[in-house]
């Protein structure tokens, strides 16, 4: 019976997730030809790619944890000068929201100055020494 790892650990999945942000890898394919090529010693069982990807979606909930703790620990120091910003995530444009299948019925239409678009808000604060104090994803801008 062959002794073949078909998923890595959640804490390997972690580590990729901050070597993409860090190294600035745009996507998912781009950071599985990266280990693919550059890290075989590392990661030296690679899984294919469904199981790549679905391994990388599944340390979200980790992911936004270790941000939350982030977040607990800049808090705790008085700054002084905050900036508040708020951006949009769209999905697609208006027209097509009936047809992406993505947002699992989470995003709304909203309208920005760009005009209208099917999607989220992100609102986020961050300190002079650009870290980030506090986030908030909104599902509805129906309300805004």
């Amino acid at each position: 019976m062959l002794d073949v790892q078909l998923h890595f650990q959640k804490a390997e999945y972690i580590t990729l997730a901050i070597m993409k942000q860090e190294y600035s890898i745009k996507t998912n394919k781009k950071l599985y030809n990266f280990v693919k090529y550059f890290t075989p010693s590392i990661f030296s069982k690679l899984p294919s790619y469904t199981q790549f990807n679905a391994g990388l979606n599944s340390i979200l909930p980790y992911m936004v944890f270790f941000l939350k703790i982030w977040m607990q620990i800049n808090k705790s120091r008085y700054q002084g000068i905050y900036y508040v910003d708020s951006t949009t995530m769209p999905i697609c444009a208006n027209a097509h929201r009936y047809w992406v299948k993505i947002d699992l019925g989470m995003a709304s239409s909203g309208k920005n100055i760009y005009g209208w678009f099917h999607g989220f808000k992100m609102h986020m604060i961050i300190n002079y020494n650009m870290e980030l104090y506090q986030s908030n994803l909104r599902l509805d801008q129906q309300t805004m």
